[in-house]
């Protein structure tokens, strides 16, 4: 693929003579490129253009959303790097009233430099809600800086530079402008943030509040940062919607870091999505510690997974404990554990005093025939108590051979459903053959069937 150099239009094309936000976004960009001698990002220069062209007829064309994700085609061979991003902040910087909200830069080589310069730009430019720096190389010193400007002490010597760099002509204003920012969805997940960096926005949460969105998903987190972060979210913030801790690089053999989680949700009346996947935790004291302290006393909890932890059939007891308690969980997913028929049928149970669950998923949990007909057996009593799920997905599990009750009763379950006029969506099908009833998988939900009985 061509490098970006050899991709960039042609920067003489006339546009209508009014200045735009846009414009003069375009011709800081293009001078930091030149300034430090990088190529500009063909296709951010190509989106440019077309809203400049799309300005001459309609005067709210501004450019608003800066998508960069390096693995889109245009950039799977030429991702962004820390200099062309370094540019592209400051330019922000300088535009600083630009109608940019939202900058994706995903799965790039981004580092810390550009971390740092975006740490920057966030303290002068408002009007940015929304930094998605996904799968990319920052680190906690990056990060650290992040967490200042959220913290509203952005006085790093390098932010200051950097800031002084792209805000000239600011004036004396300047450093009360790094204490502002307006951000509130920061994806920060696949990123080698450590430790040091979790904690370092665990302080920030404390004080922060714009920030409703918060991915720290494969980020390198160890137990502290799990700690401060949990404590800082139940102690102090106030704001935090959506929180994904998943897949932290430790945890303990013991399941301590269960409590910050469970106090956390027992205490915080904000956080309505929350994503503890891949922490290894056990049906107890783990599950059974997050049930009891946590789920058992919020009543705003509304997205739970738990998937790919080691909860096995006693843990089916506790989540049918959280089912009756909790008045607000909608959506649950437990993928990837080790419930077995046991706990699938403890969970059933439990279904028909749920009022709130909307959306269930129980793939490859081990459970056989047995445990699939008592969940389709749950599943009908939340049909016929009129709130039923919405979205269930169970494949993975064994339904047995063809015709088994298993298949039967969740062909005849979800048939119910639709015929009472309930939009039901699942992740299997199914078809008769020779009399017997075949279980079949939806890769779309709903919409597509593949392969044949599991």
């Amino acid at each position: 693929m061509a490098s970006p150099s050899t991709l960039a239009p042609e920067t003489s094309q006339a546009f209508p003579p009014a200045e735009s936000k846009t414009s003069r976004l375009r011709a800081a960009y293009l001078a930091e490129c030149t300034s430090r001698a990088c190529p500009p990002i063909a296709p951010l220069v190509e989106a440019l253009d077309a809203h400049l062209a799309a300005l001459a007829n309609d005067s709210t064309a501004e450019l608003s959303f800066i998508k960069l994700n390096g693995n889109a085609p245009r950039l799977f061979e030429a991702r962004v790097s820390d200099d062309q991003a370094v540019a592209l902040a400051l330019a922000l910087g300088k535009t600083h009233d630009c109608a940019v909200r939202d900058l994706d830069l995903s799965y790039n080589k981004l580092g810390d430099a550009a971390a740092r310069a975006l740490a920057a730009t966030l303290c002068l430019n408002k009007n940015i809600h929304c930094l998605n720096l996904r799968g990319n190389e920052i680190g906690p010193g990056g990060c650290g800086a992040l967490a200042k400007v959220l913290e509203g002490t952005a006085e790093d010597e390098e932010l200051l530079r950097i800031a002084s760099s792209a805000g000239s002509g600011l004036g004396v204003g300047l450093k009360t402008r790094l204490q502002k920012t307006n951000l509130q969805t920061l994806d920060l997940s696949r990123n080698p943030v450590t430790c040091a960096g979790g904690v370092s926005l665990a302080n920030a949460l404390r004080t922060n509040t714009t920030l409703t969105r918060l991915d720290l998903t494969s980020a390198g987190l160890g137990l502290k940062a799990l700690s401060a972060l949990c404590g800082a979210v139940s102690e102090s913030n106030k704001t935090l919607k959506w929180l994904s801790l998943e897949a932290p690089t430790e945890f303990s053999v013991a399941d301590e870091h269960a409590w910050p989680a469970a106090r956390m949700l027992g205490a915080n009346e904000t956080v309505a999505h929350f994503f503890c996947g891949k922490w290894g935790l056990k049906s107890t004291p783990g599950l059974e510690t997050l049930v009891a302290y946590g789920l058992c006393y919020n009543n705003v909890v509304e997205t739970l997974d738990l998937r790919c932890n080691k909860i096995d059939e006693t843990g089916g007891e506790h989540v049918a404990r959280a089912l009756r308690n909790n008045v607000s969980l909608k959506r649950l997913n437990l993928e990837e554990n080790k419930l077995g028929d046991a706990g699938a049928e403890l969970i059933a149970d439990a279904l028909g005093e749920s009022k709130m669950l909307q959306e269930l998923d129980l793939r490859c949990n081990g459970i056989a025939e047995k445990g699939l007909t008592s969940l389709a057996t749950g599943f009908r009593h939340m049909t016929n108590s009129g709130t039923p799920l919405r979205l269930v997905r169970v494949w993975g599990n064994d339904f047995g051979a063809p015709g088994s009750n298993a298949a039967v009763a969740w062909r005849d379950a979800l048939a119910e459903a639709r015929e009472k006029g309930h939009d039901v969506k699942a992740d299997i099908t199914f078809r008769t053959v020779d009399g017997l009833v075949h279980v079949a998988r939806m890769t779309e939900v709903g919409t597509k069937e593949v392969g044949n009985r599991f």
